[in-house]
């Protein structure tokens, strides 16, 4: 199963994936840390070391080639923010929401 963690402000998380998303994720992607925020990461970017999905939207960090040398596992990042599929460092960078991105 894949390792996830989502990223992005308790605020924005709370909106944006609510309970059912979140069950529907957790049967595709094990969540390996509690929410985690700009502020929570940048003091343990180590929770990054073994995910391969981040799972994100308002208030995601600034996604640096530093920061995402701390993911080397990561395939994946999912921001439910309205921008177009992408690719970014070598990882899938799509919307959440968007029914033709399929973990």
């Amino acid at each position: 199963m894949l390792k996830g963690i989502y990223l992005l402000d308790e605020a924005a998380y709370n909106k944006i994936y609510g309970e059912e998303q979140r069950k529907q994720i957790g049967q595709l992607v094990r969540i390996e840390a509690p929410l985690q925020t700009s502020q929570t990461i940048s003091t343990n970017l180590s929770v990054l070391q073994d995910v391969d999905i981040i799972l994100s939207g308002w208030g995601c960090p600034k996604l640096t080639a530093e920061f995402l040398a701390h993911a080397p596992r990561l395939k994946a990042i999912f921001l439910r923010s309205g921008i177009d599929p992408l690719f970014c460092h070598g990882c899938l960078l799509g919307q959440a929401d968007c029914g033709h991105n399929r973990l």
